[in-house]
């Protein structure tokens, strides 16, 4: 992690990715040094650093879970000998690399990485919803249809997104699918109120859409119908422009077909 070298230091935070998965204590006493990161120039750097933190996000859920699921009664802990100090210790400083890396104008490729691999996490922190929302919608077209696809052509599942010979591979497709679905939803449509909008924007469609592809849960009906209930003369406008109505009609069926 001190290394000159910018591809050395990738090639370590890549290896810690790997190993939070297995064990979170031995990796909590170096976020301080990784932190100091995250003003590197260097797009894959910056993108290992979102993946990390997302990794490590996520193994803390996945502790809590399993401690409560098996009936943990230790307080203080996570069910890995870590007190609820140093999680939150820990907490801050991943969401600072987030924040201060994850934001509308960093490099495409870091969007890209970031907008895939941090989408898991909205679940658990939903008040990180709002930002991803921010860079998603600021996201170039291409970027973001590319992370909206459910069902990528065979074989483009992961690959390099800049030519290099030290480059990793990435996944290139899928957000929908690992997001929470609802609280997207319910942030674009407050964007969309908030900001007092009369039309939809093709940004605004092609959200909505990815969003509904993964279908309503049961208890999230009301929600859902609400939504629908505040969006619905946006969605009718939005039919009467020849390039949004094949989605728009697709969107509107996922409502008025479910059973």
């Amino acid at each position: 992690m001190h290394s000159t070298s910018a591809v050395t230091r990738i090639k370590a935070i890549t290896v810690l990715s790997y190993l939070c998965r297995i064990r979170l204590e031995p990796i909590l006493p170096l976020l301080p040094i990784i932190e100091k990161q995250i003003y590197s120039e260097h797009w894959e750097l910056k993108g290992q650093l979102l993946i990390l933190a997302s990794n490590v996000l996520m193994q803390f859920n996945i502790e809590d879970e399993q401690a409560a699921n098996a009936g943990d009664s230790k307080s203080g802990s996570d069910g890995q000998g870590l007190s609820k100090e140093a999680v939150a210790e820990a907490t801050a400083i991943l969401f600072n690399i987030i924040y201060t890396i994850f934001t509308m104008d960093c490099p495409k490729a870091t969007t890209k990485i970031g907008l895939i691999y941090l989408a898991k996490i909205i679940d658990n922190y939903q008040d990180f919803t709002q930002k991803y929302l921010e860079v998603l919608l600021a996201a170039p077209e291409n970027i973001r249809s590319a992370i909206l696809e459910l069902e990528p052509l065979p074989g483009t599942e992961e690959e390099v997104y800049v030519s290099g010979a030290n480059t990793e591979k990435y996944r290139t497709y899928g957000a929908p699918q690992e997001w929470n679905s609802l609280l997207i939803s319910i942030a674009l449509k407050e964007t969309i109120l908030d900001l007092q909008l009369e039309n939809l924007e093709w940004s605004h469609i092609e959200i909505f859409d990815a969003c509904v592809k993964t279908g309503f849960k049961e208890n999230e009906l009301d929600n859902w119908l609400h939504i629908l209930n505040k969006m619905k003369n946006h969605f009718l406008i939005s039919l009467c422009y020849r390039d949004y109505s094949l989605t728009t009609i697709r969107i509107l069926k996922r409502f008025f077909f479910h059973e």
